[in-house]
């Protein structure tokens, strides 16, 4: 097995308080690691760290403790000129495509900048930046325009052919598309990926939107108050997280589906109101989870169900229509083993039949929650 391209070991940063107040941990013995040509997601609320981390893994914030290897080599103490030679194998891309470009110099120049500490001559300087400018889809007439002259979302693909320009082999990616409308989004993060493909790069790729997780991350790490919540491959974390804080972030994720959102809304109230004693709106609350679920054709949700116990079967369901699924208590069931019908629900919700899931569900369970 070949050893990571970045690994970060037991990482902690803090920041130092102000008049007398206590340092605050920012990162909290974080470890995770990043292969060649791979992209790890990097997601959390905000303040949970995920800046930071990123920060550190460019030498802008100094940790109290850890470790960060790049390419074998222990450069988390690396400074000024010792750290200099990196600029070439690690860049980085921020959030703001407006303030990331310096508008008193030219795109060609600004691109160039990360050549600084590159040895290659003028001549071929020259070529990479128009060759750089067409890769991520500019003409290279746009080295001679202004950082005015362009939208957000061209502005943004400077910022990247400027990263690119060294060949880096890591590029840290802090929240750089949420600045930018969603058409433009999925360009962008197209861009990302196609580049990933023909160039080999590595990305840590830092966002509070797991919809963007889900698109270029081969795997995902989830930071919450400075602590690394579950890491794994993007399809495990996703589909079937492993803790209450990231099936939070998922129930919390918009989709661009207006009845979904509403059925998630629905569900909630119902499961807010029978939580506080109100045993009239469990009734609601149910038809309000079965109907999320077939009208999303929540197929990941179907093959669950039918290899799972009766027992799971209706947390499952829960955990499918509330953001707080360590509320759920535990279900009695009127039909225990009936996997025939357990398997019958998760036909149905395949096929996206309301009735039929309906029935289903009315054999297997009474709805008695038991407080």
């Amino acid at each position: 097995m070949r050893s990571p391209l970045l690994e970060i070991s037991d990482l902690t940063i803090s920041y130092r308080g102000r008049r007398r107040r206590a340092a605050a941990t920012a990162v909290d013995s974080v470890s995770l690691d990043i292969g060649v040509g791979e992209t790890v997601g990097l997601v959390g609320e905000s303040g949970s760290g995920k800046s930071s981390l990123g920060n550190a893994v460019l030498g802008l914030v100094p940790p109290v403790s850890g470790r960060i290897q790049f390419g074998g080599r222990d450069i988390t103490h690396l400074r000024g000129s010792a750290r200099r030679p990196l600029a070439t194998e690690i860049q980085a891309v921020f959030q703001d495509p407006y303030s990331s470009l310096n508008p008193y110099r030219t795109v060609g120049q600004s691109v160039l900048e990360t050549l600084t500490a590159s040895t290659m001559p003028p001549a071929q300087r020259e070529a990479r930046l128009g060759e750089m400018l067409t890769r991520v889809g500019l003409d290279r007439s746009a080295a001679e325009r202004y950082p005015s002259q362009f939208s957000g979302g061209q502005r943004q693909r400077i910022a990247i052919a400027r990263a690119l320009m060294p060949a880096p082999k890591l590029v840290v990616c802090d929240e750089s598309v949420s600045a930018l409308d969603l058409s433009v989004q999925a360009q962008v993060l197209n861009l990302f990926v196609e580049l990933q493909r023909d160039l080999g790069v590595s990305y840590l790729f830092i966002t509070h939107d797991l919809s963007v997780v889900r698109h270029v991350s081969h795997r995902v790490a989830v930071l919450r108050q400075g602590r690394l919540m579950e890491f794994d491959r993007t399809e495990d974390v996703i589909g079937d997280p492993s803790t209450t804080y990231t099936r939070r972030l998922l129930a919390a994720a918009p989709v661009p589906d207006v009845e979904v959102q509403s059925m998630r809304r629905a569900a909630g109230r119902a499961w807010r109101a029978l939580s506080a004693g109100d045993d009239g709106d469990r009734a609601a609350w149910q038809r309000a989870v079965e109907r999320l679920a077939v009208r999303t054709g929540n197929a990941l949700l179907a093959d669950r169900l039918a290899d799972a116990p009766v027992a799971e079967a209706h947390r499952l369901l829960f955990e499918a229509g509330t953001a707080d699924p360590e509320a759920a208590g535990s279900i009695t069931l009127t039909a225990p083993g009936d996997t025939a019908t357990v398997r019958n629900l998760a036909a149905a919700l395949h096929a996206r039949d309301l009735v039929a899931a309906r029935a289903a569900h009315d054999t297997l369970w009474k709805g008695t929650v038991d407080e």
